[in-house]
């Protein structure tokens, strides 16, 4: 995890905390003179992991994505995606035996 955060991945997309129940988590890092210049991050109400199930997915550059993503295979709770690419919602990720993908548009989570 911390390759990706040297690469700056998560700068252009959020590490993504989804719990079993309540409201994920999206983490963005600041790099260089923001990361000087940053406020101090704000508290979380609840603590995300409490519960097992709990899901973190990682953004990544393609050119490092496979490699990553086998480095995280033995930690099911990790998944890895492409930086360009959206987070599946919860009830859209795949079962065992079923596939597909969602991807969100985040211009268009962001005109909110």
């Amino acid at each position: 995890m911390a390759m990706l955060i040297a690469e700056e991945y998560t700068s252009e997309a959020p590490i993504v905390v989804m719990p079993v129940a309540g409201d994920r988590v999206r983490i963005y890092t600041l790099h260089g003179a923001a990361a000087v210049e940053g406020e101090d991050p704000a508290a979380l109400a609840t603590w995300p992991l409490a519960e097992s199930g709990w899901r973190i997915s990682l953004p990544c550059g393609v050119a490092d994505l496979d490699e990553v993503r086998t480095a995280l295979r033995p930690y099911p709770h990790f998944e890895v995606r492409d930086v360009t690419e959206g987070i599946a919602t919860a009830s859209e990720v795949p079962q065992q035996g079923v596939s597909g993908r969602v991807v969100i548009d985040y211009a268009e989570l962001e005109r909110s």
